[in-house]
């Protein structure tokens, strides 16, 4: 065991790993709940919400619409953990938002 560790207490090393995997493992499944998006394959308007970011992106499925926000840096899938959902087909000529 390390300096820091105690029969009782894992190693801060040790718990930074569980929290690694935890992670990766929630990642993992976010991703996989994005390439099966039931709206996958529906052309429109995509809402992306990252964890301090959103955008709305034209594309045709939930990972298309998150790559495109990526490129276009509104939201930052290497930190956000960002998820898409289907909006809408077309939009209008004019849109407003209030209190986002």
């Amino acid at each position: 065991m390390g300096e820091d560790a105690t029969p009782e207490q894992p190693s801060l090393a040790a718990a930074m790993a569980e929290l690694s995997a935890a992670y990766r493992s929630s990642e993992d499944e976010r991703e996989r709940r994005m390439r099966e998006h039931p709206d996958n394959g529906r052309a429109g308007w995509w809402r992306v919400f990252g964890i301090r970011h959103h955008a709305i992106v034209r594309a045709d499925s939930a990972p298309a619409a998150i790559a495109k926000a990526h490129e276009a840096k509104l939201v930052d899938m290497t930190w956000e953990s960002p998820e898409a959902s289907w909006w809408c087909e077309e939009l209008p000529d004019a849109l407003g938002f209030s209190g986002v």
